[in-house]
C-alpha cells in the first residue's frame, strides 16, 4: 500500500502489514482525534486523527535500524506500532482521565485484553468498529508475525519497547512533528526523521545516541515540543472546549449514560450519545458545539497537587468553581485543571556509542494549571477576574516564587506585573 503523508510525502508500507492496517481496531483510529477536543482556534490540529499519526510512527520505525535484532523482531515492532494507540478512548486523554479514576482501566491494558479477546464483558458483541469484530490477532497470524513478540513489545518486556515507550521514542517524535505542522511552524519532520534514524536500542534495553552529532538535534526537538504544548495548554478556546466536554463526560459516566466499556466509541459517536441525554445535551449543543465560555483566570503553579494540599484533579476543579461562583454569582461556571508531569519538558537520557558515557538533556517539568471559565452574556469585569485570582492564590497559599504564569481574563500578565497586581510577597508564606 502506498501512503501519501503531509509530513513524510509518499512512502510504501511493507506488504506483510497490509492486512493489519485494515483491521477494524486500527481503522477506528481514523475517527479518534490526536488533540483531545474540537477547537475553533486550533482547527487544523483539532482535525488530525490518530490513524495518520500511527502511519507516521510506522514510517519512522522503518527509518530506524537498531543493529542486533532479527527480522522477526523488526516485524513484531512494526506490528506493535499499529497497535500502540488502538486502546485510545474517544477524545483520548480527556475521557481516559475519568476511566482511570473509576477503575484500573488503561489503554495499555485494553491492548492486552484485545489481543486475548477479552476487551469487553461476556454476552456483549465484540464489535470494535463499523460493526466488525476485532481482527488483529488473526491478521498477525496470517502475516506470519509472532504474537508473543508483539505482546512482549507492547507490555514493555522487550528491548525494542524503548522505541515506542521510551523517554524519546518514535511515537512522540511523530506526535510533535505532526502537531507543530498543524500549528503553522515547520522543522518537525526533519528532526523526527534524523532522530529516528540515529536512535539505537541495545539488547540490554538502553537507548544509544551520539552526543557530538545529535545533542543539538535533541535540543531543537525539545524546544519545538515545548513551543507546541505552550500553545495547546494555554489556548483559551481549546481549554474551554476541554472543560465543557470533560464536564459532560463526568456527568455521563456518573449517571450511567456511558460506561467504561464504551471506550470503543468514536469521537462523533460519543458526541451523539451525549446529545441524546437530558443532562448532557445542553452542554454539548449550546456550549461545546456552540458558544464556548469565556476565560476568567488561568494560573500555573510549580509543583504537584499534593504539594498544594489537593487530593486530586476533582478537588482542585471544585475549588476553582467555588471561587468563581462566589465572585461572579454565575450559574454556569467551568473549572478545569491540567497536571503537567513532563508535558513541557522531559529528562532525556542516552548512552553515547562512541564513548560509552551517559549524557542527558532537560529536566522533567512539574506544574499544575488552574483554569476558570464563565458563560456570561456580558464581558467579564477585569476587577472580578482579578479578585477571583487573588482568592485562588490565597486558598492555595502560593507566593510569587511558585507562580509560573498568570492570566486574568483575556490578558496575560508579565510575571512582575501580576505579582504587583496581586500584592503578593514571598514573606506572606
Amino acid at each position: 500500500m502506498i501512503v501519501y503523508d503531509s509530513l513524510y510525502g509518499k512512502f510504501a508500507l511493507p506488504t506483510y502489514l497490509s492486512g493489519l492496517v485494515h483491521t477494524p481496531e486500527v481503522r477506528r483510529l481514523s475517527q479518534i482525534r490526536l488533540l483531545n477536543t474540537l477547537t475553533p482556534s486550533l482547527a487544523t490540529l483539532g482535525e488530525l486523527r490518530r490513524f495518520s499519526h500511527t502511519l507516521g510512527v510506522l514510517y519512522l520505525c522503518e527509518k530506524n535500524r537498531s543493529p542486533g535484532f532479527s527480522e522477526e523482531e523488526r516485524k513484531a515492532l512494526a506490528a506493535s506500532v499499529l497497535l500502540h494507540d488502538i486502546g485510545t478512548p474517544p477524545f483520548g486523554h480527556l475521557m481516559e482521565y475519568y476511566l482511570r479514576e473509576l477503575s484500573d482501566w488503561s489503554h495499555e491494558g485494553v491492548i492486552r485484553a484485545m489481543l486475548a479477546g477479552t476487551h469487553v464483558p461476556e454476552n456483549r458483541a465484540h464489535q470494535i468498529f463499523a460493526h466488525r469484530q476485532i481482527g488483529f490477532p488473526k491478521a498477525l497470524r496470517k502475516a506470519g508475525v509472532s504474537e508473543e513478540l508483539v505482546k512482549a513489545i507492547i507490555t514493555g518486556s522487550h528491548p525494542l519497547s524503548l522505541l515506542l515507550f521510551g523517554t524519546l521514542d518514535l511515537d512522540n517524535l511523530d506526535n510533535v512533528a505532526r502537531m507543530t505542522r498543524a500549528l503553522g511552524f515547520g522543522g518537525g519532520s526533519e528532526l523526527a526523521i534524523k532522530l529516528a534514524s540515529a536512535l539505537k536500542v541495545s539488547r540490554d534495553a538502553r537507548l544509544w545516541l551520539n552526543e557530538a552529532s545529535e545533542r543539538s538535534t535533541v535540543e531543537a526537538w525539545a524546544k519545538l515540543r515545548e513551543r507546541a504544548y505552550d500553545i495547546i495548554v494555554f489556548d483559551p478556546p481549546t481549554v474551554a472546549a476541554q472543560a465543557v466536554l470533560s464536564q459532560a463526560i463526568e456527568i455521563a459516566l456518573g449517571e450511567g449514560i456511558i460506561t467504561k466499556d464504551d471506550w470503543t466509541l468514536s469521537d462523533e459517536q460519543l458526541l451523539e450519545t451525549l446529545m441524546r441525554h437530558q443532562h448532557t445535551k445542553g452542554l454539548i449543543i449550546l456550549e461545546y458545539l456552540g458558544k464556548l465560555p469565556e476565560i476568567a483566570l488561568c494560573l500555573q503553579v510549580r509543583g504537584t497537587l499534593q504539594d498544594l494540599g489537593l487530593a486530586g484533579r476533582a478537588q482542585a476543579k471544585i475549588l476553582v468553581e467555588q471561587i468563581l461562583h462566589e465572585e461572579f454569582d454565575a450559574r454556569r461556571v467551568r473549572g478545569y485543571v491540567f497536571v503537567d508531569s513532563g508535558t513541557f519538558a522531559k529528562r532525556l537520557e542516552f548512552l553515547d556509542p562512541e564513548t560509552g558515557e551517559a549524557w542527558e538533556i532537560g529536566q522533567k517539568s512539574r506544574s499544575i494549571v488552574f483554569y476558570g471559565f464563565i458563560h456570561s452574556p456580558e464581558r467579564l469585569a477585569a476587577s472580578k477576574c482579578e479578585r477571583a485570582m487573588q482568592l485562588l492564590t490565597s486558598k492555595l497559599k502560593v507566593g510569587p516564587d511558585k507562580i509560573m504564569r498568570c492570566q486574568i481574563g483575556n490578558v496575560l500578565e508579565a510575571i512582575d506585573e501580576y505579582q504587583r497586581s496581586l500584592n503578593l510577597a514571598s514573606s506572606q508564606y
